[in-house]
């Protein structure tokens, strides 16, 4: 049950950075391995709960090729889902959303950096206040591995 939640969650984790209408069905292909099973007996539950479309939830136990533009999730114990987002996003207006993010996050990276290597700032500035930077940089370059991350996926 533990897997299931997790690949729900992970479901609607997506959704949401994706920023799909709550209420829409999206398609899934879910590669279960040796727990297909288990998740062929709990797809209503995946349906219900990750606002999958039924008709369009394909369950496999492996998959020769991964999908293109596809958002890939790895839940645990290896199991894998891809979210097709053709059709549920517009692609080119989420690339360039997703592109605009990337500048910001860089610029943010930029500037952190920057304040970080200059001397008169690190010997002079409270050692909170230094630290408060090595956070923002750190959130910033985790943010921007995954916008990039995310982009990848969407130009397949």
């Amino acid at each position: 049950m533990e897997l299931l939640m997790d690949l729900i969650r992970q479901i609607r984790n997506a959704r949401a950075e994706f920023e799909v209408t709550p209420g829409k069905k999206i398609p899934a292909i879910v590669v279960g391995g040796s727990k297909l099973g288990m998740l062929k007996a709990q797809d209503r539950l995946l349906t219900f709960l990750g606002k999958v479309d039924a008709e369009q939830l394909m369950l496999q136990r492996s998959l020769e090729e991964k999908p293109r533009q596809a958002v890939a999730l790895v839940a645990l114990e290896g199991v894998e889902a891809y979210l097709p987002l053709a059709g549920l996003v517009d692609l080119e207006q989420e690339m360039a959303r997703l592109n605009k993010s990337l500048d910001a996050a860089r610029h943010e990276i930029q500037r952190a950096e920057e304040m970080l290597a200059n001397k008169s700032f690190t010997s002079k500035a409270p050692a909170h206040v230094v630290q408060q930077q090595r956070d923002r940089l750190a959130a910033a370059r985790e943010r921007y591995l995954r916008l990039q991350t995310r982009l990848e996926a969407l130009e397949g």
